[in-house]
């Protein structure tokens, strides 16, 4: 069973910053996740250092996340990638893998954005599942009938597999441990991608802080949530931070992102 038929991969901000989504994703690919590679870059490194890796990792699908922050550096990989894979029609120096691109970024750009043209399926929304069915079709070399954007439906937070598990002891004795306890936001503002999705779904809370109970366990010691709207049901915020006030030792931190507790119930979707 080939370690790299499936490569995931983000330009991270800082080194710092592990990427959930990756792990989510992974965690979720079901028989094949044994077949699956995790390999994160950082925003300041060079990119002969980024390139070179998923060259000699040679996988059949290459799953890039992209965010904001990373747009442009993720444009200029798949560049770069391109060119050493060789063009249509000429000798290739490597074998070219499927290449499906996600995340936030990708999900709400127009059709005609640059990066696109490098792709060959962009899932827009929550990836879980989507990234896994593709996945699947394309290992068993099926005929792929699915358009090039693929519009994923928000997954049941109740049935998806939680990526805690792929942190690394690294990345928990040194790095930030991102988590969220729910997911969307309840408000509609017109500049923020959070608002598209309506409504909030949390993730079980029991099962939840059983994650963090672990995740303490193995040496984590940085939190920082995901959550866009972490104080919105004030007796499930109470809960999560006795929890870990209960467990809170000098060398441990935890970030949330509030919302005002007096914010215009008017402006709530």
């Amino acid at each position: 069973m080939a370690q790299n038929d499936i490569l995931l991969t983000t330009i991270n901000a800082k080194w710092v910053h592990p990427s959930l989504a990756l792990r989510l994703l992974r965690a979720n690919l079901g028989e094949l996740e044994d077949r699956c590679t995790i390999l994160e870059f950082a925003l300041r490194q060079p990119l002969v250092e980024k390139v070179e890796p998923i060259l000699a990792a040679a996988p059949r699908i290459l799953g890039i996340s992209v965010s904001i922050w990373n747009h442009k550096a993720t444009v200029e990989l798949l560049k770069t990638l391109n060119e050493k894979w060789g063009a249509k029609g000429e000798k290739r120096s490597a074998y070219k893998p499927a290449i499906v691109l996600g995340g936030p970024e990708v999900s709400y750009l127009p059709p005609e954005a640059e990066i696109f043209n490098y792709a060959d399926w962009i899932i827009r929304g929550e990836g879980e599942l989507a990234f896994r069915e593709l996945c699947s079709l394309l290992l068993k070399k099926n005929s792929i009938t699915a358009e090039k954007f693929i519009d994923a439906m928000p997954v049941d937070l109740n049935a998806i597999e939680s990526g805690y598990r792929l942190y690394t002891t690294e990345d928990l004795n040194r790095k930030l441990v991102y988590v969220e306890a729910s997911r969307g936001c309840p408000f509609g503002c017109e500049f923020c991608q959070s608002a598209v999705s309506v409504g909030v779904r949390e993730f079980p809370l029991d099962h939840f802080l059983g994650e963090m109970e672990r995740l303490i366990e193995r040496g984590a010691r940085g939190f920082k949530f995901l959550d866009r709207t972490f104080n919105l049901d004030i007796e499930r915020v109470r809960a999560v931070m006795e929890f870990f006030l209960d467990r809170l030792q000098p060398s441990m931190y935890v970030h949330f992102e509030m919302v005002p507790a007096r914010f215009p119930v008017e402006l709530r979707k």
